[in-house]
């Protein structure tokens, strides 16, 4: 058993007390005008939820000799937890995903090169509760995944969907790149990227018959890629 999956169930054995926390914390210090409520208010929340969650998670893992560090630089992965000496055990992705919006902007573009295999995505699920002229958020679930998996799974539904990967790098089926550090002949008009590569909810689109058929592979083979595909149909419902 490798040491992330280890850390991955010391993590969903905490996660249900520091939601719990967190849940306190934003009924209490974070209510909004329900007449103000538009999209930006997920993003902001997003960056919320991301510093409360490793808050209250380091208080939890301190007590069983692990730190949770934070990665400041505007990058793959946002957190990193070592034990108390500093030794490296994991990093940790963390996304939000709001029931209450149409589409998701959260995304999960990762090179499978750029993953250690003890990596982690952590997702969570919130809405807005209605307390009368206010609302607050409320995180409904949340799930630990591990990041290589799910990007292999990415990956392939990709390609069915027709896109390609040109040195290493996501191409639309359009032929234009996803990402900004992918081919400078493969960048759009208009703009720099595409940036659709990796959407939490949009990554496991199907039309075609053999796209439906290797999301179904991956489903009946179970593990975090089964769970991630339950995760998103509980999003969408």
């Amino acid at each position: 058993m490798s040491i992330g999956f280890v850390m991955k169930k010391i993590l969903e054995k905490l996660n249900p007390l520091v939601i719990k926390k967190l849940n306190k914390f934003f009924s209490e210090t974070f209510l909004v005008d329900s007449t103000e409520i538009n999209y930006g208010h997920s993003t902001r929340f997003g960056i919320l939820f991301e510093a409360m969650w490793g808050y209250y998670m380091k208080e939890e893992l301190q007590t069983l000799g692990y730190m949770v560090k934070w990665i400041c630089k505007n990058q793959y992965n946002d957190f990193y937890i070592s034990d108390l000496i500093g030794n490296f055990i994991c990093n940790i992705e963390v996304k939000t995903l709001c029931l209450d919006s149409d589409e998701s902007k959260s995304h999960f573009d990762a090179l499978e090169s750029e993953l250690l295999d003890t990596d982690l995505l952590f997702v969570s699920a919130w809405k807005w509760d209605v307390i009368g002229d206010y609302m607050k958020p409320k995180v409904t679930i949340s799930k630990f995944f591990m990041s290589k998996e799910i990007a292999v799974m990415r990956d392939d539904l990709h390609i069915l969907r027709g896109g390609s990967f040109i040195c290493g790098e996501p191409i639309n089926s359009s032929g234009y790149r996803e990402r900004l550090s992918g081919p400078d002949q493969h960048r759009p008009n208009k703009i720099t990227h595409m940036a659709n590569f990796g959407g939490l909810v949009r990554m496991l689109g199907t039309k075609s018959k053999e796209s439906k058929l290797k999301l179904t592979e991956y489903y009946d083979n179970g593990g975090t890629c089964k769970e991630y595909i339950d995760f998103v149909r509980y999003v969408k419902e």
